[in-house]
Order: structure tokens, then C-alpha cells, then sequence
């Protein structure tokens, strides 16, 4: 056994005492187990360093009376190596042959190193350090972070290929050794016929899963700058959490390839994480402690220290239920758990006398918080548990989770095991189910790497311990916010301001388009209580795209089953092509919502011919459409853009179809915009019979335009300063 890096923090305090450990217990006659101590230090400093190290570090764990001579035993087993270039491994090794059995036995390299060098590692190993023959094993152990993103990862991935086989490589969660990590699939195998069919979609409210640090970053900013708490522990810690408490569970969980695909299949069904589904912060000294650090000054203003994401698993047993990680540094308490939260479904007529805690819950309680020990924590009003493995009833009397503590069943463990001895007996028997296969490290970075790289754009909220409220959040349908929106309390909408004698709601994005989104869906409320069906005419594009984004992670009230969805202009391109409205629509839109098949209505610009050819009539069979559709002829919302030209819909200035008014759709030429060529548009007056129209302008691009026609320095007038309501209203929504 050789550990690399072991005089480190990681080996101080727990690697050595995990040796120990596996040495008392699997040390015998017939196993003999022979440890290498190696770092970059001389040989001498270094056993001398070693010495030091195991005397401060690994300490006796039981009351044997044989313990200290047991533990000097070890000691004296523990051969320090100097490891700093391939020679010196070339050396080390040599040596391992000419000690080691023939026939039997292996070799364990623990590498407690920065994954920069776990390259260079790898290949001394491969080329100098594999066993003689077949019969021995080789394991090699890896550290986290397995990468900083997808791209880093499969980089890292494909490196240690080239060396080791996929069952020579173990990467280390030490989550995945806590007791308190370890019940819950022996919850899930043991109390199944129990559980099983509550553990779905129509049982389950939500589940929480936290992981909470009173300490901050100071004295380890320089690393924590690369990461930041999604990469630090959701993509890996958070993430195997709620693989084991989500997925399938295996005929045989003792099968590793059961398990792996089983975890990776909830990985596949999670649905992409979005800016709508997490908020992030950052604790007030941060900054200064990265000053002092002389970390990157150019990342430490962005690196979230607190995050909340939403994920959602799109299969039959989970969908719609929101499973939410919380993680943060510098807060008021250290601890972190797993809360499955049942819907209440029990409903009492008159007054209840019951002192019966309303909340049914599961918590894998892992560490920390008010209980002194990992804990199972079942609500009373859940199907009893009669026994839980080895594990003993107790009685707590204060409060647990939001319920007084007679109001559950709490189990603790007659032993809690610490993670790295855990882990370090699981390397040693083979048992790969508790480490992360390539294939899962890879899916996982798939979920977390797009989030990640939006995120990198978004100033996280300050706070700090005293302050912990302005974390407070709110879960807003398929989205989350910050409960205490800064955006909203310093920039009041006065809707009272005017832009070319129109009402203006003004203000940075996020309000503008929240403001916006709440007038469709009052639009449509309204519509559909006074005629039973809504219209609305949507523009292509970039600008409605956050637009879209808020109508579907933040508004699942909108009446999408009395909805029509038809197009304000088309490029004469396929529906599928990457510069078609539709397509974006679709894309960012109407393929997240459940609106009927039939009330979807893309403009015809494909039919026997070509694209938007004469003959094909597309524009008179999109009026006759509507026409047959619309209630009262006209649409009841309609939502439009402004280029930087300042065109409208698919009008641009001297185009013929600007003075059509007779016709509801006409074909439009793009002669200087991208891309060039036909467009299908709805008409300057079919436009300005509307019930309601939005103008969203936004982003720094459109400045220019907005000056200019807010000044009505445009002559003769631009498209857009044409939108002029016959009857209807019109209101400028710009940021």
C-alpha cells in the first residue's frame, strides 16, 4: 500500500488513521500488508516527517489492551519513499517486485495529490509499478475534484484510460463512506414492501438536500476560487445523495454494474438546470480573504459560497417533484441531511384537538445539526418501523425538523464508522459500488456544467452570519428566487411613465420581464373567462427568449390548454432550421408547456412549392386560419420586437406590405438584414387591431434605436413608431 502525498493535511487527518484501521483489521498470518509512506521530500526529512506524523495523527480506537502494541506494530510497517520523478518510482518499485508473492496479493496507490499531477503519476505507475502477474491487483485512488467541467473531466478521464483499466480506478466521494450516508439504501432494500409505493410522484411533496458549513473559505481561497460551492459539493457529494434516494433500486445491490446503471439513468432523466432554477450568494469577507490569499482577483467577485438549485427528474416515479439542494460556507450551523417531505393529505372537519406533528417525513440525518450522531428520522404518522438494521430506537425530546421529537421514530447506529476507514476497506475488498464510475463522473458533469458556465455571468447576494434572512428563498413554480428580491425593492415600475405617448414599464431585465409575464397572464385569464380561449401572436427571435424562459419556469398558471400560440412573422426557411422563429419558439417555449397539439400555429412557409412561393397561397390559408379561429377577428395578444434597423414584425422601412390593408399575412423582403431573402408577416393593420400589444426592447444593442425613436428623430418614421392601436391598448416594455 502506497499512499503519495502522505504528509499532507488529507493524510494527517484521516488517511493514516484509516491505514491504521484497515491494518487491525485484516493483519494476520495469512495477509500480510506492507505500507509506503512517499512524498517529494528527501528520504531522510522525510521519515522523519512520517515519524512525527503517526505519532501525532493515529491513535488507538478501542479499549483492546494489545492496542499499543498493535499500534507500534504498525508503525514500524510504514517505509517512507521519496517520490518526485519517474526514476524514483522506477526504484520504489523494483523493490515491491522483489518483495512481493508471485502468486498472489496486489498493489494500492492512494493518491492524495492536486489532480495536476495525477498525469504524470499515472504513467510512472503504469510503466514501472504494475504487478508481476495476473493473479495481483492493481487499485489506484483518486481524489477529488475529477475536473472542473464536462470538458476537463473527459480530459482526465481519457488520461488515466490510457493507463488503467476502468476496475483499477477508484474515485474517491468520502460522502459515500459516512454512516449517515450508508442507510439509505438499507432503508430503501429493507423497508421496501413498507415504502416502495410511497415513494413516488404522488406521494412526495419535495426533497430537500442540505449540506450546510459553519466555517468559511479563509485559509483555502486560492482553491475554492477555481470551484465554487456547485462544483465544491453538488455536482459530486449533493448529487450521489440524490442518486441513492431517486433511482431504481437494483435486484442485487451488491452487483456494482446494477447500481452504476441504475444511477445512471436518473442522470439522464434530470432535467437541465437553468438561472431560474438556482440563486447563489456569497458571504461578505470573501473577498477579503481572497486578498489576502492573492487569489484571482478577476473570479473572486463571481464565486458563489451559497447556491440553491431545483432539479427535477423527467420519469414516471419523479416527475414534477422538485428535489432541492442547499449548500453554503459561513453559515449558522454545520450539518447536512436528506429530507423526503410526503404531501399531507389528511384533511380534519372542525376543529383539531390532535397534538399530532402535521409534517410526514424521511430524514437521513448525516452529521451535525441538534442530534450528536447520524439518525434515521421517521414521522409518527408514516408506516411504523418495527427495526431498522443494527440500529437502536431512541427517544429525543427536543424539536427535530419542524416536529417535536415524540412525534417521530429516531433510530441512531450502534457504531458510526468514520468515511475514510470506510472507504479505504472498500478499495482494499474491491467493493467499486461505493466509488464513481466514469460513465456517472461524465453524466454528472453533463447536468451541472451548462448551469455552471450561465452562472458565470451572475453576481451572486452578499450576506453574511448575522444576516442570514436575505438567503431566504421562495420556490416560484419551476423556478426559485431570493425571497428578499433586491430588484424589485430598489426599482419601483411606475407604469405611469410614457414612451411616444404610451404607457412604459421600465426597469433592469428580470423586472421588466416579470411584469411582462404577469400582463399575458392576466390577458389570458381574462380572455379565457370572457370567451373561453386566448390568441396570442408571438415574435421570433432573441429578445422574447428570456421572456419564455420566465412563462415556463415561474408561471404553470397560465391557462396553456385555452391557449392559441400563433406566429407574429416567419423566415421562408424549414421549420427546423436554426434561423426559424418557430423553431425558437418551440425550442425555448412551447415544448416545456402543455399545450394542446391543434392550438399550435406555425405560419406555412413550406407547402407544395417552395419556401413562401406565390402559388402555394401561404399567406391567404394563415389568414383564413385565423379567421376561423379568431373570436372576434382580431388577436387578443400580441407580442412584438424592434431590430436595430427599427423594424417590426417582418416590416422594414419602404416595404410594400407596410400600406396592405386589406390583407392579414403578406410576403416581406429582408434586403439588408441577416439572414436576407422572404419573410411571412402579419400586416401593419392586422397588428394595430389587436386587443393588446407588448413592444419588449432590450440589451445594449438596441440603445441606439431606442434613443431615436423615443426622440422621434426617425424621418419618415420607422415600422415600429407605426404600431399605433386602432382601438386596443399598446405598452412599451424596455430595460
Amino acid at each position: 500500500i502506497v499512499l503519495v502525498g502522505a504528509t499532507g493535511d488529507l493524510a494527517r487527518k484521516y488517511l493514516w488513521q484509516g491505514f491504521y484501521n484497515l491494518y487491525l483489521e485484516h493483519e494476520s498470518p495469512s495477509v500480510k500488508l506492507q505500507f509506503y509512506a512517499a512524498a517529494r521530500i528527501e528520504r531522510e526529512a522525510g521519515s522523519k516527517k512520517i515519524k512525527e506524523i503517526l505519532q501525532q495523527s493515529v491513535k488507538c480506537i478501542n479499549d483492546d489492551d494489545n492496542c499499543e502494541s498493535k499500534l507500534a506494530a504498525f508503525k514500524s510497517q510504514v517505509i517512507y519513499h521519496k517520490l518526485k520523478v519517474d526514476e524514483d518510482y522506477n526504484v520504489l518499485c523494483r523493490i515491491l517486485n522483489k518483495e512481493e508473492p508471485s502468486n498472489k496479493g496486489g498493489r494500492l496507490f492512494y493518491l492524495s495529490v492536486p489532480p495536476s499531477a495525477y498525469s504524470s503519476i499515472a504513467k510512472s505507475i503504469h510503466s514501472h509499478c504494475r504487478p508481476l502477474n495476473d493473479q495481483q491487483f492493481l487499485r489506484v485512488v483518486f481524489e477529488k475534484p475529477f475536473g472542473e467541467d464536462l470538458s476537463s473531466a473527459k480530459k482526465l478521464a481519457k488520461t488515466l484510460a490510457e493507463y488503467f483499466q476502468e476496475e483499477e480506478i477508484f474515485r474517491i466521494d468520502h460522502y459515500l463512506g459516512k454512516t449517515g450516508v450508508q442507510q439509505i439504501l438499507k432503508f430503501r432494500a429493507e423497508l421496501d414492501e413498507q415504502y416502495d409505493q410511497l415513494w413516488n410522484k404522488n406521494h412526495v411533496d419535495r426533497v430537500e438536500i442540505v449540506l450546510k458549513e459553519k466555517d468559511n473559505c479563509k485559509g483555502r481561497t486560492r482553491f475554492y476560487n477555481q470551484y465554487g460551492v456547485i462544483r465544491d459539493v453538488m455536482q459530486n457529494h449533493m448529487t450521489e445523495l440524490m442518486l441513492m434516494v431517486a433511482m431504481e433500486m437494483p435486484i442485487n445491490l451488491s452487483s456494482i454494474s446494477d447500481v452504476q446503471k441504475k444511477k445512471q439513468k436518473i442522470l439522464s432523466d434530470i432535467r437541465q438546470p437553468n438561472l431560474h432554477s438556482s440563486v447563489i450568494a456569497q458571504y461578505k469577507d470573501y473577498r477579503k480573504h481572497c486578498g489576502n490569499e492573492k487569489c484571482s482577483s478577476n473570479q473572486n467577485i463571481q464565486t458563489p459560497t451559497f447556491a440553491v438549485v431545483k432539479l427535477y427528474v423527467d420519469n414516471a416515479r419523479w416527475r414534477d417533484v422538485p428535489f432541492i439542494f442547499i449548500s453554503g460556507k459561513d453559515l449558522d450551523e454545520r450539518t447536512a441531511y436528506i429530507r423526503v417531505v410526503f404531501k399531507n393529505q389528511d384533511y380534519s372537519v372542525g376543529h383539531s384537538q390532535s397534538e399530532q406533528c402535521p409534517i410526514s417525513q424521511v430524514v437521513f440525518h448525516i452529521q451535525g445539526g441538534s442530534l450528536a450522531s447520524p439518525a434515521l428520522v421517521v414521522s409518527n404518522n408514516l408506516p411504523q418501523i418495527l427495526k431498522f438494521s443494527d440500529w437502536n430506537l431512541i427517544q429525543p425530546e427536543h424539536v427535530l425538523y419542524g416536529c417535536q421529537g415524540n412525534n417521530n421514530q429516531v433510530f441512531t447506529p450502534t457504531k458510526s464508522h468514520d468515511a475514510y476507514s470506510v472507504l479505504i476497506n472498500g478499495v482494499f475488498n474491491d467493493k467499486r459500488d461505493m466509488f464513481i464510475g466514469t460513465d456517472n463522473l461524465l453524466a454528472s458533469w453533463r447536468v451541472w456544467t451548462p448551469l455552471i458556465n450561465q452562472l458565470n455571468s451572475q453576481l451572486p447576494k452578499l450576506y453574511d452570519r448575522d444576516h442570514l434572512g436575505v438567503l431566504n428563498f421562495t420556490l416560484k413554480g419551476r423556478g426559485i428566487s431570493f425571497t428578499q428580491n433586491t430588484l424589485e425593492q430598489d426599482y419601483k415600475i411606475d407604469e405611469n411613465k410614457a414612451f411616444l405617448g404610451k404607457p412604459l414599464v421600465s426597469g433592469p431585465l428580470e423586472v421588466v420581464i416579470s411584469k411582462l409575464a404577469r400582463r399575458i397572464i392576466k390577458c389570458a385569464d381574462d380572455a379565457v373567462s370572457r370567451q373561453g380561449v386566448f390568441h396570442m401572436a408571438l415574435s421570433g427571435g432573441s429578445s422574447p427568449i428570456p421572456l419564455f424562459d420566465e412563462l415556463v419556469v415561474s408561471h404553470p398558471e397560465i391557462p396553456w390548454y385555452a391557449t392559441h400560440v400563433w406566429l407574429v412573422d416567419e423566415r421562408c426557411v424549414a421549420l427546423t432550421d436554426s434561423a426559424s422563429n418557430f423553431k425558437s419558439i418551440h425550442d425555448n417555449l412551447l415544448q416545456h408547456v402543455q399545450i394542446p397539439f391543434f392550438n399550435i400555429h406555425p405560419m406555412p412557409v413550406s407547402l407544395k412549392k417552395s419556401f413562401c412561393h406565390e402559388t402555394d397561397e401561404g399567406p391567404e390559408i394563415y389568414e383564413q386560419q385565423m379567421k376561423s379561429l379568431l373570436v372576434n377577428q382580431t388577436m387578443d395578444f400580441v407580442l412584438l420586437g424592434a431590430g436595430t434597423d427599427g423594424h417590426v414584425a417582418s416590416l422594414f422601412s419602404n416595404s410594400p406590405s407596410l400600406d396592405q390593408t386589406s390583407a392579414w399575412v403578406a410576403i416581406s423582403h429582408s434586403m439588408n438584414l441577416e439572414p436576407k431573402g422572404k419573410r411571412m408577416t402579419f400586416t401593419l393593420d392586422f397588428i394595430n387591431n389587436a386587443e393588446e400589444i407588448a413592444v419588449l426592447i432590450h440589451g445594449e444593442k438596441k440603445a441606439a434605436i431606442v434613443r431615436k425613436i423615443g426622440y422621434s428623430q426617425a424621418s419618415p418614421q420607422l415600422p415600429v413608431m407605426l404600431i399605433q392601436p386602432k382601438h386596443g391598448k399598446l405598452v412599451w416594455y424596455i430595460d
